[in-house]
């Protein structure tokens, strides 16, 4: 897919709003992010998960995208297939409809979901599908860092008008710096404790970053005082009981990822 960049975000920013920044920045509550959908409802990163997570009401969906051989994103966690369905192998060895061919409810919830149609399903598909979810935010996670998926990544988001509802997240910081000076976008990195090639200093990796996801277990009041410091929006992953919820709010984070969007949804939205 050809997509002309000079100014694209841009013009899609003047053109539509800029609904992520709009909503992330200036929510007077936590917001609640579907971690790759519902995923400990359905099997992940299925548009089913998606789906369900809509329905439970989140404000935000978290993705990861990789590359097939023939040059297809498509959304899946791991590099390879083996943990979410019920083939092996690296997806850049396989064809697009190659990797159709495996199920993706295989090896979730013993088995049972196994043979219902779950698919891995491509970032065009996705975008199809969100369209009719426009108020929806997405968080999309940069999972294979060659710069075809990322540049087929954005492309594809931008030919569907979704980049304003976009924040792009990597663990690696040099994805991060290719984001931020070819695109502009918004990026989503993590503590520097946890991120690969992370640059320190007044102009290193945190002046790139838009927001931090911060896993529970390094949540505290401290860590959020210290990127609200930075002018850096405070995420949190993941929060799917009372209790990591209550606390995560207690620390006065923006955004929480949950892996079952339910518990979020009852005490912040209703």
């Amino acid at each position: 897919m050809k997509y002309e960049w000079k100014n694209k975000y841009a013009d899609q920013i003047a053109l539509k709003g800029d609904r992520a920044d709009e909503i992330f920045r200036h929510s007077d509550r936590c917001l609640v992010e579907g971690h790759r959908g519902a995923r400990a409802l359905l099997p992940e990163n299925t548009l089913e998960s998606f789906e369900e997570a809509i329905r439970l009401g989140v404000d935000a969906l978290e993705t990861d995208v990789n590359m097939t051989k023939d040059g297809v994103p498509v959304l899946c966690h791991d590099r390879t297939i083996d943990r979410t369905t019920d083939g092996c192998g690296v997806i850049r060895q396989f064809t697009l409809e190659e990797l159709k061919a495996f199920d993706a409810g295989a090896r979730f919830g013993d088995g049972a979901f196994a043979g219902r149609g779950y698919k891995i399903p491509t970032l065009e598909e996705f975008c199809e599908f969100m369209t009719a979810h426009r108020e929806i935010l997405l968080n999309v996670e940069i999972k294979d860092y060659g710069l075809d998926n990322i540049d087929e990544t954005l492309a594809t988001l931008g030919a569907f008008d979704l980049l304003p509802n976009c924040v792009f997240a990597c663990f690696d910081a040099s994805v991060i710096h290719y984001l931020f000076e070819r695109y502009g976008v918004k990026t989503q990195g993590f503590l520097g404790k946890d991120m690969r090639r992370f640059r320190r200093g007044m102009n290193g990796t945190y002046s790139e970053l838009y927001a931090v996801g911060v896993e529970m277990n390094s949540l505290t009041n401290d860590c959020v005082a210290y990127l609200n410091d930075l002018d850096i929006q405070p995420w949190c992953w993941c929060c799917d009981d009372e209790q990591t919820v209550r606390y995560a709010l207690s620390t006065g984070v923006k955004v929480m990822t949950c892996n079952d969007p339910g518990p979020a949804v009852e005490i912040i939205k209703k």
